[in-house]
């Protein structure tokens, strides 16, 4: 069960990293609960280092880390990489992306 608890964090935070990165922007997002999340991954992982004397309990470990790297990843995303920017709808992103790789071909 731990497994698909790992399989499924991965499901749950890697569309919103993607969508935040095509949309260049995090507006309309909060953050607070990324915050939340980033401290309860810490403690998580506190927790999992406390308890080797039960036995290290390996899913929890990874889950901490995963967790804590996409909580980092989206704090990053929207304290620097698009702070102050107004979304990009999909469909530019879409036809920029287009563009710039056509232009790349023709060069």
């Amino acid at each position: 069960m731990g497994y698909c608890k790992l399989v499924i964090t991965l499901i749950k935070y890697t569309p919103p990293a993607i969508y935040n990165y095509r949309r260049q922007s995090t507006k309309g997002w909060s953050i607070f609960n990324i915050v939340l999340d980033l401290f309860g991954g810490v403690f998580s992982m506190a927790s999992g280092g406390l308890s080797v004397d039960n036995g290290l309990n390996l899913t929890k470990v990874i889950l901490a880390f995963i967790t804590i790297f996409y909580d980092l990843l989206f704090c990053f995303q929207h304290y620097v990489l698009y702070r102050h920017r107004e979304p990009i709808l999909i469909e530019q992103a879409e036809i920029h992306e287009k563009v710039q790789t056509e232009e790349s071909q023709v060069e």
